[in-house]
């Protein structure tokens, strides 16, 4: 964790986080309930700036939109990966939340 305190350069998304779960990512019984939910992840990215793991931070559940985020995000995130201090390439993480409402 030292190394992030000290970064150059922070992730930097290749693409808009929006685009990476759409609404054909919610899950389609969750839908026809009318369910919705909020899922908070942490994305694990190497330093070529792919995602290497997705765990789910805190969720408003059912599990089903927790698996759908992380799927999603994994196939879709991209990276220009995190700098540390020299300039060099380094494994880092990015946070965020997805909202799936109707």
């Amino acid at each position: 964790m030292a190394k992030h305190a000290a970064l150059s350069r922070k992730l930097k998304p290749r693409s808009n986080p929006g685009d990476w779960v759409t609404s054909r990512d919610y899950p389609t019984e969750m839908w026809m309930m009318g369910k919705r939910a909020i899922v908070q992840f942490r994305l694990n990215v190497d330093v070529a700036g792919k995602p290497t793991a997705c765990h789910i931070q805190q969720s408003t559940r059912p599990k089903a939109f927790d698996d759908a985020v992380c799927k999603a995000i994994m196939r879709n995130a991209k990276f220009e990966p995190a700098l540390d201090a020299g300039g060099s390439p380094v494994a880092s993480y990015w946070l965020n939340s997805v909202t799936f409402h109707m």
